[in-house]
């Protein structure tokens, strides 16, 4: 940057200094938005939570689950999405120790909020599932 700041003096033509400026300039602003962006949108933020209850099963209620997670977390079974309540209660009776990820709050016995991360403009909740002991 400095060297094409030199440059520029030394030339002091308006086309030299654009040519040389506006890719520098571009190159910072996309340096300063991949750090925002990357930190608000880095699965691994969740990941480490998710892995710690991978034995036990993991599920989500959102319908839209596109896998976001498993690769992060190096899921080895994948994220099992349940559609109704009811399926949420069979899977949590079925998966003691596992975990729940949902974009609403759950307000449901044997759920215990871990962990909530915004992610892709979205709120993600990670519930641990009581293990019965």
């Amino acid at each position: 940057l400095a060297a094409m700041s030199a440059l520029a003096c030394q030339n002091r033509t308006p086309m030299v200094f654009r040519a040389l400026v506006a890719p520098a300039t571009l190159l910072i602003v996309q340096l300063i938005a991949f750090q925002s962006l990357w930190q608000t949108n880095n699965p691994a933020r969740l990941a480490a939570v998710l892995a710690a209850h991978a034995d036990a099963g993991i599920a989500t209620v959102d319908a839209g689950y596109a896998g976001q997670f498993s690769y992060s977390a190096r899921l080895v079974v994948p994220v099992q999405v349940l559609r109704t309540d009811a399926d949420l209660v069979d899977w949590i009776n079925g998966h003691p120790g596992g975990l729940v990820l949902s974009k609403q709050a759950i307000d449901m016995t044997g759920l215990q909020l871990l962990k909530d991360e915004i992610m892709h403009s979205d709120r993600w909740f990670a519930y641990g599932v009581a293990d019965g002991s």
